[in-house]
């Protein structure tokens, strides 16, 4: 199936050029907003504004905890010693965790998530036409094994721990 999109990016950060990473990324927010409220996790979703993170949950003391979800369109199932990418425009960005989801044939899986600070401190940085195997970097960013990643699980206790 053809991913759809508006035929451009979606903003600076986007790598996909003709819009399809949007349909990805709608994907795997859906997913993830699906897992919050399972999980009975009080959250807001701000993708549409364009900030720098997709969903926020309040703590106790009204500190927004900011998540950013990455998704990543795949051709073959995830694996665990794929990789999770952040470019490093988004290093400054007012935001607590990152959420990384990879889609293949439309269906997001939940690959695990980090707090922002142990990304950007563990990871792996490339810069823009680095080789990785056969394949191209598309941007300078930082990049870690999906399993380095935390469970799913663990957030939730972290995300609960916030606001209860």
């Amino acid at each position: 199936m053809k991913s759809l999109g508006t035929g451009k990016r979606f903003n600076r950060m986007t790598i996909c050029e003709n819009g399809e990473g949007q349909h990805v990324g709608t994907l795997a927010e859906m997913e993830f907003s699906r897992f919050l409220i399972a999980s009975s996790v009080q959250h807001a979703w701000s993708a549409c504004d364009k900030g720098p993170y997709d969903f926020s949950v309040m703590d106790i003391s009204g500190r927004m905890v900011g998540i950013d979800v990455k998704a990543k369109k795949r051709n073959v199932p995830p694996f665990h010693f794929q990789d999770a990418h952040v470019t490093c425009d988004q290093e400054l960005y007012e935001c607590h965790v990152y959420v990384f989801y990879s889609v293949t044939d439309d269906r997001p899986t939940a690959m695990g998530w980090i707090g922002k600070v142990d990304f950007w401190r563990d990871c792996q940085r490339v810069r823009k036409g680095d080789k990785d195997g056969p394949f191209e970097e598309h941007a300078d960013a930082g990049k870690m094994k999906y399993r380095e990643l935390r469970p799913m699980t663990d957030l939730l206790g972290y995300l609960k721990s916030c606001w209860e």
